[in-house]
């Protein structure tokens, strides 16, 4: 078992994600798995709404039957997951590697308004357009943290561009940005 950026590297899932992951569902509690390995768990079935699995290890994870709806899945890695008769409309899958899954999809993204992006070159792209203010810095950390040291190149799209009429600075200008080299 490995480390990198302080994810967790092995080949099944750890009890301790599974159980917390378990405990939280239970309790009815909001489900917050950021960075967890859940790699080949079953969670088939689930209603999962909105629950946030950023940068976490879902390699081959079932969620056959499982409402996945506006789920946050930026940065996680859902390669050969067990998608078939789950609900992801709305899912958050930014920088999200999904090899071997209905993601992979164009059509399927668009008709589930998944938003998903992966580059195949090296500039990464968080698009924030239509995003809940509350939520912005904790994606704008995970999209970093998953970022750094993969991407040569980082966009992060704010959404007051063009079309905003007024002379006022963004809503986003209230989270300022240190970024060290």
């Amino acid at each position: 078992m490995g480390s990198l950026l302080g994810i967790s590297v092995s080949q099944a899932y750890k009890p301790e994600d599974l159980e917390e992951f378990y405990r939280q569902y239970n309790s009815g509690e909001e489900i917050v798995c950021q960075r967890f390995n859940l790699r080949d768990a079953d969670l088939s079935g689930l209603k999962l709404l909105k629950a946030n699995f950023s940068g976490a290890d879902l390699t081959k994870t079932d969620f056959r039957g499982t409402d996945l709806s506006g789920a946050d899945v930026t940065g996680a890695t859902l390669n050969g997951a067990k998608l078939k008769k789950a609900v992801l409309k709305d899912l958050i899958a930014f920088d999200t590697s999904a090899k071997g899954t209905c993601l992979e999809d164009q059509s399927f993204l668009k008709a589930n308004n998944i938003k998903f992006s992966v580059s195949a070159f090296k500039t990464q792209k968080l698009d924030l357009h239509g995003c809940v203010l509350k939520s912005v810095p904790g994606l704008i950390d995970a999209f970093l943290e998953s970022s750094y040291g993969r991407w040569s190149k980082i966009e992060i799209v704010t959404g007051r561009g063009i079309h905003n009429l007024s002379e006022k600075k963004g809503k986003l200008s209230r989270y300022p940005l240190h970024i060290a080299g």
